[in-house]
């Protein structure tokens, strides 16, 4: 009986630690907008208004299939939408964890274990804040769910409550042997 506890164990530390790479990646992509010329910034930020806008469009709460299954309102999805902009908002411009991944690969293919493992430490405390704020997106658009829509929810669209909603491309591209040269 042991066995399912610990494969939802291992399947809720895996979609965490996906949560976590996720949410560097955004961090990152973020990152780089501050190291551009004013003028370049101001250009960017509009695209970044509309690469938000085009990221809330794709969420859960916005897939005309989901709208209906659950029968989400017009305000619930209106409060749903402001929670993921601010959620996202709130990533941006936040390079730490990127930065101690990168750390934390470089001594993996170094194979300076002892390394890796201290680097490790300073990767958990970075990542440790976009989770939780991600976990919190989660747990406020629930929240926002009558007991009827969770339970519909819960029973046809289970993945929802399984895995990170944010997904962001990017990760891995600036480590180590991923560089272009």
């Amino acid at each position: 009986m042991q066995a399912p506890k610990n494969k939802t164990i291992a399947k809720t530390i895996v979609a965490a630690l996906f949560l976590a790479m996720l949410t560097l990646a955004a961090g990152a992509a973020s990152a780089q907008e501050d190291k551009k010329p004013a003028a370049q910034q101001g250009q960017t930020e509009a695209a970044a208004r509309d690469g938000m806008t085009r990221v809330i469009s794709r969420m859960w709460w916005n897939q005309p299939e989901k709208v209906a299954t659950l029968a989400l309102k017009v305000e619930q999805r209106e409060k749903m939408d402001t929670l993921g902009r601010a959620y996202l908002e709130s990533q941006r411009g936040s390079n730490a964890g990127r930065e101690a991944f990168g750390s934390f690969a470089e001594a993996l293919e170094a194979g300076d274990w002892d390394a890796a493992r201290e680097r490790s430490k300073t990767l958990a405390e970075a990542t440790s804040g976009p989770v939780q704020a991600q976990a919190n997106l989660m747990i406020d658009a629930l929240a926002l769910l009558s007991a009827d829509q969770r339970a519909k929810l819960a029973a046809e669209l289970p993945g929802l409550l399984s895995g990170p909603w944010m997904r962001m491309r990017g990760m891995g591209r600036n480590r180590p042997g991923n560089r272009p040269e």
